[in-house]
């Protein structure tokens, strides 16, 4: 029951004039303005508040019957979708398209899929089939479309007409209708597409708007393409600015203008029926960029996340994961040449394009707090901090796993550092303090680190203290290992060894090793 006034913010009343939308009009539409960060993080579905995106335009979604529309995430609780507009968008991840990335105008839900946006004011007009549908790009748009008096609904982009518009599969198959284009009449019914004036010369938006057309011909609409004029020195114009300098009885005469002068539609043509597979090699680099986030470290080499799990791009791991999911998406296995080149281009674009972050192995640190890699199955990352311990959903600091490295248990409160004790063969006390002092010592997130000596007779179960001590810190497939040949390390003493191992090796002097993105160990320096 708010007033105008209060549901919209003064700078959203006139942002929204500027596009022909008077506030009442927005207001019963479902729009409103929400300056919270914790609501709007939370309305997209985000682990933490929208700090950074300032005051956001709801955009509220109504199915034709004027119930709000839903989408449930992993979690299994079923949430209202809306977009969001935020004062101040964020960039995406750098792509092919945009190597430096492109500003979001409008953020969805996290885990959600695309939806029509329904102007609640034009449902009725939209569920009639005698009158010709318009279909434009953005919610304003819409709105501003509706107020002027016609059926319309909106797409949140150029594709998002189309089902898993962002797949392998949809990039290379037919193109089908999202699901809900299913409730509204389009069996012989004229449907104008007026997407923005640069549809005449952006070739991405050009390729989008006659693929929906041939889609609406295939479900029984007669599509007619909609063409805006440019502005002033060749400006983009859409629905919205048109209608705004305009007014909407010159709209509405732009559209009855292009169906009387394509009644029966846009021809097909021949040429239509046969669609073009891309390479290989272009589809598993869509579908990497499209999946993962691209980034570097200091080196430099280039890394691709998924999640938690980071790659290197050129490791063994992440070869695999292409080829896994170019067989999940297409059915076919990729080539080897195909593999190759398509991770040539995205280590390119890695390194040359994307952010720069600083790799971990197995502990890190950020703000003050540790951070510990499980290298489970689930990438778990546990966050230590002064207030105790949490798994952290979404940590700071970039990962990656040692091919050899095997995983932690997942952590469990109440138990006692005693405990161990009974597992460890010490004299007194004061050695089971000095082996503690070690295991939190190898999990600091940065050097000196502790050395640990083991000195017994034959038989005193030195290996397996060492085998424990290793398993509750960094478990792998070599727990131990001997003392290095002639001019190779392993970055320091091998677990095991004696008080007279150590100082003939200090004597011969220490090779540092550092595992490289492959894996390998690679010896840098001699300290």
């Amino acid at each position: 029951n708010r007033t105008c006034d209060t549901r919209l913010s003064p700078e959203h009343i006139a942002e929204l004039a500027k596009s022909g939308i008077s506030a009442a009009f927005a207001v019963a539409a479902g729009v409103y303005t929400e300056p919270d960060p914790v609501a709007n993080g939370r309305s997209l579905n985000w682990s933490g508040p929208a700090k950074k995106s300032g005051s956001c335009l709801h955009f509220r979604h109504f199915d034709l019957a004027g119930q709000p529309m839903t989408f449930t995430p992993d979690d299994g609780v079923e949430r209202e979708y809306r977009r969001l507009k935020p004062a101040c968008p964020r960039k995406s991840k750098p792509s092919l398209e945009h190597p430096d990335g492109k500003l979001v105008k409008y953020e969805s839900p996290r885990k959600s899929t695309v939806r029509l946006f329904v102007p609640l004011q034009a449902r009725e007009q939209v569920a009639r089939s005698a009158e010709p549908l318009a279909v434009t790009e953005g919610e304003k748009k819409s709105l501003s479309i509706a107020e002027a008096g016609l059926p319309v609904v909106a797409l949140g982009g150029v594709w998002s007409w189309c089902k898993s518009k962002t797949s392998t599969e949809q990039k290379a198959g037919p193109k089908r209708l999202i699901a809900d284009f299913d409730g509204i009449p389009l069996q012989g019914r004229k449907v104008a597409i007026v997407f923005d004036s640069d549809a005449a010369t952006n070739g991405n938006v050009r390729t989008a708007e006659a693929e929906f057309a041939k889609t609406l011909r295939v479900a029984g609409a007669i599509p007619i393409i909609v063409r805006l004029p440019a502005g002033e020195g060749g400006a983009k114009v859409g629905a919205d600015d048109f209608i705004a300098v305009h007014g909407g009885e010159a709209f509405r005469k732009l559209i009855a203008d292009a169906i009387a002068d394509k009644p029966d539609g846009e021809p097909v043509k021949a040429t239509e029926e046969k669609e073009k597979k891309p390479s290989a090699a272009k589809a598993l680099t869509l579908l990497a960029v499209e999946e993962c986030e691209l980034w570097k470290d200091d080196t430099p080499a280039g890394y691709a996340s998924i999640g938690r799990r980071a790659m290197a791009i050129r490791s063994k791991a992440f070869r695999d994961w292409l080829r896994g999911r170019y067989l999940e998406t297409t059915g076919d296995v990729p080539g080897a040449d195909a593999v190759t080149n398509a991770v040539d281009s995205l280590d390119a674009v890695a390194i040359h394009r994307a952010p720069l972050h600083k790799v971990h192995v197995r502990t890190g640190g950020h703000g003050g707090k540790v951070y510990v890699h499980l290298c489970d199955d689930a990438d778990t990352v546990i966050e230590i901090g002064p207030d105790g311990w949490a798994a952290c959903e979404s940590p700071p600091i970039k990962f990656r796993r040692s091919p050899s490295a095997k995983a932690l248990p997942v952590p469990k409160k109440g138990g006692e550092i005693e405990h161990l004790r009974k597992f460890l063969n010490v004299a007194d006390s004061d050695q089971f303090a000095l082996a503690v002092a070690w295991l939190c010592g190898v999990c600091l997130p940065g050097g000196p680190y502790p050395v640990l000596v083991l000195g017994g007779e034959q038989g005193s179960c030195k290996s397996t203290f060492a085998k424990i001590l290793k398993r509750l810190t960094d478990p792998s497939r070599a727990e131990l290992r001997h003392e290095p040949a002639e001019g190779v390390s392993f970055g320091g003493l091998p677990l095991g060894s004696s008080l007279d191992d150590a100082l003939d090796l200090v004597a011969d002097g220490l090779e540092v090793a550092e595992a490289g993105p492959d894996g390998r160990l690679e010896i840098r320096q001699r300290v």
